[in-house]
């Protein structure tokens, strides 16, 4: 379950960066050109007619770029996040992984001969695992 979040969140991260690079590359080369008109237009009444729609170039281009920075920074921001929650996760696993070897090596009946890895049945001389259990022999 957790493999398959992972890979939707890869997924998700990476397609928002592509998808944000290409809108600011695309708004970027409108908005030079837009603005190459413009420079254009200033200098020749040529394009006098063009008016529209050198601004128009000019206005979506700059939609589209700050579309493209906004889906690059909501990319970025969703690994982070989540990247920070898994680690966290992760550390709190181990933490409590150790904590169960510590109390498991503490443990009496982890010393004595009778002592069995099985989980279902780890001592079948004393199945309850009391404290002071009478039939403990410590391994050598």
């Amino acid at each position: 379950m957790k493999a398959k979040l992972l890979d939707w969140i890869e997924v998700t991260t990476v397609s928002l960066g592509v998808s944000g690079a290409i809108m600011i590359m695309v708004g970027g080369g409108s908005c030079l050109l837009g603005l190459s008109g413009k420079v254009i237009n200033n200098l020749s009444q040529a394009l006098e007619a063009q008016q529209l729609i050198i601004k128009n170039m000019m206005f979506y281009g700059a939609v589209s770029t700050s579309t493209g920075l906004f889906l690059v920074g909501s990319g970025v921001g969703i690994a982070k996040f989540v990247g920070e929650n898994l680690l966290y996760e992760e550390m709190n696993r181990l933490d409590e992984r150790l904590q169960q070897k510590i109390d498991h090596s503490e443990n009496q009946c982890f010393q004595c001969i009778y002592h069995s890895p099985n989980g279902y049945l780890p001592c079948a001389v004393n199945p309850e695992q009391p404290e002071n259990c009478p039939d403990f022999e410590r391994t050598i």
